[in-house]
């Protein structure tokens, strides 16, 4: 899928620019058809020059956009954790008021 949209991004401005500086702005069906055998073989040129490049830089964006949502998920992670430890805190606060409540109204 990814060899088709390169191609097409390289083959439907290239056909454009053909028509426009070699053809006259023609664009009659007969003058089209005149254009599509050199200009479809540049396109495929191109873009099998490309398409490695291409590959490449899509794996590395995919790798980049992973490790982007694994540190997002250790954030979160680490956050969470440090929400429980407070909650932890604040429990262990609350149970250690009630002993002593009851511990000074037992004194009473």
């Amino acid at each position: 899928m990814l060899v088709i949209s390169l191609f097409l991004k390289i083959w439907l401005p290239l056909i454009i620019l053909n028509q426009l500086l070699i053809f006259g702005a023609c664009f009659a069906p007969y003058c089209l058809l005149a254009a599509l055998p050199h200009t479809l073989s540049i396109a495929a040129i191109v873009t099998y020059s490309l398409y490695p490049k291409v590959k490449e830089n899509k794996r590395k964006h995919k790798a980049i956009k992973q490790a982007r949502t694994i540190s997002q998920c250790k954030e979160a992670s680490i956050k969470k954790s440090e929400e429980i430890k407070q909650r932890e805190r604040i429990g262990s606060l609350v149970e250690s008021a009630k002993t002593e409540s009851i511990k000074t109204r037992q004194r009473k």
